[in-house]
């Protein structure tokens, strides 16, 4: 009856155990999670507005180098050497000024989605952290990016690992 008891005990013992350790994993597709949100397709139609107002200005700016590019093409042969030179230096700082604005409207489109997007991320990462915390998961991957978006309290082994190497 004792032997009985005591296997009895061990058993409960080891499920105690094994069930403690076991981790709750779980994932989520990040992408379509806040495709789904109403904030999301506000802030893609501003991001939109934005896009098409530099995209607009690059076209316009564009076609008037073009403009100048096609009048020095045709005028060229009457110009003398210093009004060529002139136009060709006019043309050329054209260009880079339209290189610039381009670079620096990729740079602001990408500020503005970042800025817009953000607080909407933001919000999808607290509800998965508070699903996570409500429902006992310790792990949560992102399906779309890859990576982890929610990790519950767990041991730091750096101290561990230092003395296994004498750090």
């Amino acid at each position: 009856m004792k032997k009985l008891i005591f296997v009895i005990m061990i058993g409960l013992f080891a499920v105690n155990t094994a069930s403690a350790q076991a981790k709750k994993l779980g994932h989520i597709n990040s992408q379509e999670l806040v495709n789904l949100m109403p904030e999301a397709k506000a802030a893609q139609d501003s991001l939109k507005k934005v896009s098409q107002l530099l995209q607009g200005e690059f076209e316009r700016k564009s076609e008037e180098l073009k403009k100048l590019a096609e009048e020095f093409e045709a005028n060229k042969g009457t110009m003398s050497p210093l009004i060529k030179e002139s136009k060709i230096n006019e043309l050329n700082d054209k260009q880079n000024r339209l290189t610039e604005f381009e670079r620096n409207a990729n740079q602001e489109i990408a500020k503005v989605e970042q800025d817009l997007f953000k607080p909407i991320s933001d919000k999808a990462l607290k509800a998965i952290e508070d699903v996570a915390k409500e429902k006992g998961y310790q792990y949560i991957f992102d399906k779309a990016r890859g990576g982890l978006l929610y990790a519950g309290a767990t041991d730091d082994v750096l101290p561990l690992v230092k003395a296994k190497l004498g750090l």
